[in-house]
């Protein structure tokens, strides 16, 4: 038996294992002295996603589309809404009177990032057309966006309550595509907010969103479609009748969308000032 324990203890393995135990020891107390979480954790909604509200300004929210159990697994969260909205000031035949929402809620890790567009809607046949990033202005859209004298934004939600943008202007991704090859080219828009800031691709999140001093970390993935809408023939309930095929009439669309609705979408996620000031979330009883 000691000779055969004569090779495990020998001085290289001795010392590979006091280097290992130091390295182990020196970044416990790097993390320590710093104030470096590596492993981050949840922080919840402040309202279930199904509790946004369903009318603001000029549109209301005209149809709830179930995804099915194949899809939200793969979408990876159970924290998901997909509505249909009408905007009431245009007839619902004309481009931009319908929008398509999609919000998809992560929290505790940024490791994976949701499917996006490019590879979802490719994957069910459409032609790419293009696959960039844009910039939408928000400013002069809501009236109650207000820019504070230290430069922090804010916005009032339908029920009065004033959430924190991270600017007014976002930065979106946008994909177009053909549906069929004979099909004009559609485009639907995407973004995501990450601890309080927003991004306009998955490599933004991963590589920038967390702090390695946060605590927490969540993001979402906001996704719009502006279009059209139809009637069911069965129910005359409206129906999400496809994308719009001018790209500016669509960005326009986009903008005064996201001035009015991202307010209350914001009303839902954790307020990023309350988080980091030790507020929220609320200490478990």
């Amino acid at each position: 038996m000691t000779l055969a324990w004569r090779p495990v203890l020998s001085a290289p393995f001795v010392v590979a294992a006091l280097l290992l135990l130091l390295g182990v020891v020196s970044l416990q107390t790097v993390k320590e002295r710093l104030g470096l979480v590596l492993q981050k954790s949840p922080v919840p909604l402040r309202l279930e996603l199904e509790q946004m509200t369903p009318r603001f300004g000029a549109y209301e929210m005209v149809a709830s589309e179930t995804l099915s159990k194949e899809i939200e697994h793969s979408l990876g969260t159970p924290y998901n809404l997909n509505w249909v909205f009408r905007d009431s000031r245009l007839a619902p035949d004309q481009p931009g009177a319908g929008i398509r929402l999609h919000v998809a809620y992560y929290t505790g890790t940024v490791d994976t990032v949701p499917h996006v567009p490019e590879l979802c809607y490719v994957a069910s046949g459409v032609t790419a057309v293009e696959s960039g990033q844009i910039e939408v202005p928000l400013a002069g859209l809501n009236p109650t966006l207000v820019k504070g004298g230290d430069g922090s934004l804010t916005a009032q939600a339908g029920d009065g309550q004033l959430v924190h943008l991270p600017s007014d202007t976002v930065p979106v991704h946008i994909f177009s595509f053909r549906p069929r090859a004979e099909a004009p080219a559609q485009s639907v828009f995407y973004f995501f907010m990450a601890n309080g800031r927003w991004f306009g691709s998955k490599e933004g999140v991963r590589l920038s969103a967390i702090n390695i001093r946060d605590r927490y970390a969540y993001y979402c993935k906001i996704e719009v479609m502006p279009g059209t809408l139809v009637a069911h023939p069965q129910t005359g309930r409206w129906v999400f009748a496809g994308g719009m095929a001018n790209r500016e009439d669509a960005i326009r669309a986009l903008s005064r969308f996201l001035a009015a609705g991202l307010p209350e979408v914001f009303r839902c996620l954790p307020d990023w000032t309350e988080v980091r000031a030790g507020r929220y979330p609320p200490p478990a009883e």
